[in-house]
């Protein structure tokens, strides 16, 4: 039976892989991330609910479709949301590459 509602969860996630990023490209990630983020949970704690393997399945179902839109979603919001000299590690703040110094490690170069 566990077999079985795997299949129904990653059915409509492999399916809904190659749709989502449609959605997300006409709607946008400030309208379909929520949604998608709303979705999860309910689709989560209603299997705890239900009484009969058809409501579990209907779960799983809703929640593969629901998760196939979040991974495509938030790489869009990130990706968009900051300037590609943020994400090389170029920020003027904050430095995030570290390149040791000979000087700083003992017994390397005087």
């Amino acid at each position: 039976m566990y077999v079985g509602l795997v299949a129904v969860f990653m059915g409509p996630y492999t399916l809904c892989c190659f749709f989502t990023g449609h959605l997300i490209d006409h709607w946008g990630t400030r309208i379909i991330l929520p949604l998608f983020l709303g979705t999860m949970p309910l689709a989560t704690c209603l299997p705890g609910l239900a009484d009969n393997f058809g409501a579990i399945g209907l779960c799983h179902l809703v929640l593969g479709t629901a998760e196939a839109g979040i991974v495509p979603a938030v790489m869009v919001t990130i990706v968009m949301g900051f300037p590609s000299v943020t994400l090389r590690g170029g920020h003027p703040l904050v430095e995030l590459s570290f390149t040791p110094h000979a000087e700083a490690v003992p017994g390397a170069g005087g």
